[in-house]
């Protein structure tokens, strides 16, 4: 963003304008369509991770299905694989 001079907004507005139409095309050719009425997901909760995920989103501002997706997407990723070194390098 820095390098191209872009601002947030036209970083935000470029990302959805390139990357909006193509992953639009591909959910639809998965077989996705509209479900009608549907109610959300739910997911099986603990009260306390309930109550945790409810006070970050207040502190943040960041809704706590987001909170929860980051969650598990950090709990859920690869660990980084160690770095091979050289022989004789420090």
């Amino acid at each position: 963003r820095e390098q191209n001079g872009e601002t947030n907004s036209v970083l935000i507005d470029r990302a959805v304008a390139n990357g909006l139409p193509g992953l639009v095309e591909a959910l639809l050719a998965t077989g996705l369509a509209p479900a009608g009425n549907t109610s959300p997901a739910r997911f099986p909760l603990s009260e306390s991770t309930l109550v945790a995920l409810r006070k970050a989103s207040a502190a943040t501002t960041i809704p706590a299905c987001q909170l929860l997706t980051l969650c598990l997407t950090t709990a859920t990723a690869a660990a980084p694989k160690a770095r091979k070194t050289r022989k004789g390098s420090k």
